[in-house]
């Protein structure tokens, strides 16, 4: 079983409801709250990029001889989950200090791509 492709895609489908929802669904509340538009439509758009990188983390583990730590998918989803989540969650009622985790997802989401030179590095002998 190739979890990073279930994670991704589990993640990108959620991205595209939590899209067309806010697109169509949440334009009321938008129109009050300009910044939680911008939130919400950050957080959409991280979310189904970091989803892609997932998904291709996953297409690559059929590449023979690559190695591919569990950690690298594993960074992204969490990360996407630290930003995505807490601002989803404020939109919808939550209160204001779930948004404190936000910035450790931005975090999260750095340190993911960083740790693809890793990768890089783990893999630097496949021709």
């Amino acid at each position: 079983m190739n979890q990073p492709l279930i994670v991704s895609t589990v993640l990108g489908a959620s991205a595209v409801l939590l899209g067309a929802y806010g697109a169509h669904g949440l334009t009321e509340k938008f129109s009050d709250f300009p910044r939680m538009e911008r939130a919400y439509n950050h957080a959409v758009d991280y979310q189904m990029y970091h989803s892609l990188v997932i998904l291709i983390l996953g297409i690559a583990s059929f590449i023979p001889n690559i190695r591919l730590p569990r950690y690298f998918w594993l960074s992204f989803s969490g990360s996407i989950l630290f930003f995505s989540f807490p601002i989803y969650f404020w939109v919808f009622g939550g209160p204001e200090w779930v948004l404190k985790f936000t910035p450790w997802g931005g975090v999260g989401l750095c340190i993911s791509w960083l740790l693809l030179v890793r990768l890089a590095w783990i893999n630097r002998d496949l021709k």
